[in-house]
């Protein structure tokens, strides 16, 4: 998670739209500085509070009540994350409603844009819990607010443990031990339910009812058998009366053929007669249609008529092409005058412009030289604020140097004292041999004192150097202002010559501008005249065009009383043909009864034997009918038996699946005893004094590896820190949660001592590291780690010794942590004068700013 972009307007202090575009700025530490109530805090808030919706520093005011009233304040934050995409956060305000609106939007790796709610104020807050951070993560670790909002220090034991189950992802740990133990009721339930189907079951599927309903099965095939034997015997008696009803039927048929067919013939003449009837209507239905074409022809013409008359009335006359012309040529003339008016203007600027070379030339002259004068004072100051660098880095070696050997003194004054017992003892040395041990602890410190001479030689030296490269450091600092106060006398005197060297420049081409614009002026006419000529020849070529029109306009009328023509002499040739056919089907048809006719007089003989024929059928079908009755006798009985036996065969299909269903719930059942021993298994592990319990007291020694790194990074191991988040309870049986901070001062006496016993900048070191640690400790773990890390004025208890050590920190937090950007808001100019980059805000607005710094800057 890292700040890409911040846009807010009307946002406490800042009255002005204002937008810091971050993604170009270089990785590393920005010093936010500027006076009390510039806004530094509003800045850094608004990144979280345009995400997360409320101000870390005042939780107890919704953001519509910070924007003064206004209607269209806003804050617009741009965010990216290491998987990929990048996600805008936009909240707009209305401070006269109380209102507020978010949109939240994301924007994949191929560009395209998705809104992730609906533009509500809720719908964005629970889109950004599904995406984001937890908000009380994040002011635990990366955000550090100005009044210790959320800080691990400042929590009790319950809220300090609530932290790392947030941190630690113990809540989900909790769903799980929730859902094993909902699932193991689940199971217990399940095998209950198959356990009743067992005892249900077991009285019906037993081995003798097994015995009893294979018998059955043998009795009821030795009766199929006997009724098979009956069926086949009435099958061979009606097979045989069948083949005396087929002839009889044969002969039926024959006699039935006829009948049909002298009905067909009779229904065949009925139609040809119709159709004959019908000739004298179809004529005149011919008739009618020739009269309709020859009327629809005559519209047609009628038609072609008017449209001939309209397109000559729709050409231009003579005099609508002269007025066509003088409205052109006047036109061109008015189009000119402008253009040549503003030539003239041009050319009378240029002129003057030449008048003025010599003044322009001066103050070029005079530009160039404040430039040289700008550029060696540059000089100057990049090497005084070199050397002030070096000389602070060589102050703070030597202070190094000085804390080194700070135990000598002390050590040389004991060991002298230890020393000076030998001169009090009657035979000095040689108490030593006899055993006793204090004449041999001064032996041993007067061995030392040689050795913690050098080392408080070695202390003088460094406080000498520590003073001189302090003198000079001073020196420096003051040399360096003064090269900058220098730099900036000279850069603003560059004010009046913003415009000097434009003007140089286009006195340079002014001559040619002259002659240019001249030479336009005389195209100017030239163009005229040859716009007057082409409108001239413009109107000639509509006028041959008009004419050429009225020759084609002629033309199509031609043609369509041609084609009117035409058609009347094609209707009345297809209406010839549509009568002629007419005729010849009428005798076609009248050929056709007369055939028919014969026909019917041929088939009179086999219609009247058709009666014979029926008789003999009837008998024949009467005889296979009883037959068939028989038959049927014998197949019902078949059927009930066939029925019994189908009954017999789904019992005994029911009994077998009642066996197979009993077996099946068996072995369910003992797989449900698996599971349930596995499900009961997973509660205990997941649940409270389960893995939970273990993932806490592992956090405990990594949070404190990195914190112990931190000090190191700025003590040099003088501090060293211990988070335990278990101790062993009063009566020795088992652990309890404590979440206790011990801290151990080398320079103390080795101790552990509490925060509170702590000076206020010690205090701020050992907090930071803290803090700072927990946000490393989370970053390790979290899918998306936070890219960006904020601290408001957290370094204000900090003295000029301490301030650069709580830098250094910070560059190891950055750099162990990932952070891409760290923001510290501080008003120690030594701290702002060693970051990487600085945010100057002042006056309702912010600015960044790259090395060198000035003092100003870094205040």
């Amino acid at each position: 998670m890292k700040i890409e972009r911040l846009s807010l307007d009307g946002i406490l202090r800042f009255h002005e739209p204002l937008t810091l575009d971050l993604t170009g700025v270089p990785a590393g530490i920005i010093a936010v500085v500027g006076s009390n109530g510039a806004g530094k805090t509003t800045i850094l808030e608004s990144m979280f509070a345009g995400i997360y919706g409320e101000m870390p520093s005042r939780a107890d005011k919704p953001l519509f009540d910070l924007v003064s009233g206004r209607r269209d304040a806003f804050i617009d934050v741009e965010v990216s994350f290491d998987a990929g995409g990048r996600y805008r956060a936009r909240t707009n305000l209305d401070g006269l409603a109380r209102k507020r609106d978010a949109v939240l939007e994301h924007t994949g790796v191929d560009g395209r844009v998705t809104r992730l709610n609906d533009g509500k104020a809720s719908t964005f807050d629970a889109a950004v819990t599904r995406t984001f951070p937890k908000m009380d993560t994040l002011l635990a670790s990366a955000f550090a607010a100005q009044n210790k909002r959320g800080s691990f220090t400042t929590l009790d034991r319950k809220g300090k443990k609530d932290l790392f189950t947030e941190l630690l992802g113990l809540n989900q740990l909790e769903a799980f031990a929730t859902t094993a133990r909902a699932a193991a009721q689940a199971v217990d339930r399940r095998r209950a339910e198959l356990s009743a189907k067992v005892e249900v079951l077991a009285p019906t599927t037993t081995d003798a009812q097994a015995d009893a309903i294979g018998e059955e099965a043998n009795r009821l095939q030795l009766e199929l058998g006997t009724l098979d034997l009956a069926r086949e015997r009435a099958v061979e008696e009606l097979l045989g009366l069948e083949a005396q009803a087929d002839v009889a039927i044969a002969a039926d048929k024959a006699g039935q053929a006829a009948l049909q067919a002298q009905a067909v013939h009779l229904a065949r003449r009925d139609a040809l007669a119709r159709q004959l009837a019908a000739v004298p209507d179809e004529r005149a239905a011919v008739d009618r249609r020739g009269r309709d074409s020859h009327a629809a022809i005559v519209r047609r013409r009628a038609d072609a008529q008017q449209r001939y008359e309209r397109a000559l009335a729709s050409l231009p006359s003579t005099a609508d092409l002269d007025q066509e012309l003088a409205g052109a040529v006047e036109r061109i003339d008015s189009q000119a005058r402008e253009r040549r008016a503003e030539l003239q203007e041009r050319l009378q600027n240029n002129r003057t412009l030449l008048e003025h070379a010599e003044i322009i030339a001066g103050q070029l002259r005079d530009l160039q030289q404040l430039e040289a004068d700008i550029t060696h004072a540059t000089t100057v100051h990049e090497a005084a604020r070199l050397t002030t660098a070096e000389l602070l880095t060589r102050g703070q070696e030597a202070r190094a140097a000085e804390r080194a050997e700070a135990s000598f003194p002390a050590d040389l004054a004991r060991a002298t004292a230890d020393a000076t017992l030998l001169e009090r003892v009657p035979f000095g040395d040689k108490c030593a041999e006899a055993g006793c041990a204090f004449v041999q602890q001064a032996v041993e410190a007067r061995t030392k004192i040689p050795i913690y001479e050098a080392g408080v030689a070695r202390l003088r030296a460094a406080e000498q150097v520590v003073i001189v490269t302090t003198a000079a450091y001073l020196e420096a600092k003051a040399a360096e202002a003064e090269a900058f106060r220098r730099l900036r006398e000279l850069k603003d005197q560059l004010a009046p010559f913003a415009t000097t060297r434009d003007e140089h420049a286009r006195l340079a081409v002014a001559a040619e501008r002259v002659t240019d614009l001249e030479g336009q002026l005389c195209a100017l006419d030239q163009d005229v005249d040859a716009q007057r000529e082409a409108a001239r020849q413009y109107r000639a070529t509509r006028a041959a065009d008009v004419a050429h029109r009225v020759v084609t306009i002629e033309a199509e009328w031609t043609q369509a009383q041609d084609t009117a023509v035409s058609e009347g002499l094609a209707l009345k040739t297809t209406t010839d043909a549509d009568l002629a056919a007419l005729d010849q089907r009428s005798d076609t048809v009248r050929a056709d009864l007369q055939q028919l006719d014969r026909v019917m007089q041929t088939s009179a003989d086999a219609v009247a034997s058709a009666q014979d024929a029926a008789v003999n059928r009837a008998a024949a079908e009467t005889a296979v009918a009883r037959a068939r009755a028989a038959l049927a006798n014998v197949q019902a009985d078949l059927a009930r038996l066939e029925a019994t036996v189908d009954a017999f065969e789904r019992r005994r299909s029911e009994f077998r699946q009642r066996q197979a269903e009993r077996q099946d719930l068996e072995a369910d059942i003992a797989t449900l005893d698996t599971e349930l021993i596995e499900w009961q298994a997973l509660a205990r592990v997941f649940s409270r004094d389960g893995l939970p319990v273990l993932e806490i007291d592992a956090a405990g020694p990594g949070v404190s590896a990195i914190a112990n790194d931190l000090l190191q990074s700025c003590f040099s191991g003088r501090f060293t820190v211990e988070l335990l988040t278990q101790a062993v309870k009063a009566d020795g049986k088992g652990m309890k949660e404590t979440f206790d901070l011990k801290a151990w001062d080398a320079e103390r006496g080795g101790e552990s001592r509490d925060l509170s016993d702590m000076s206020g900048g010690e205090q701020v070191i050992v907090d930071e590291a803290i803090k700072s640690a927990i946000a490393l400790f989370c970053n390790t773990r979290n899918v998306l780690p936070i890219r960006t890390c904020w601290r408001d004025e957290t370094g204000g208890a900090l003295d000029s010794e301490n301030a650069p050590r709580y830098l250094a920190m910070l560059r190891r937090i950055r750099e162990r942590g990932g952070f891409h950007h760290l923001y510290v808001i501080t008003h120690n100019p030594d701290v702002a004068a060693m970051a990487d980059v600085q945010l100057v805000v002042e006056g309702g607005t912010a600015r960044l700013v790259y090395p060198p710094f000035s003092r100003t800057e870094a205040a």
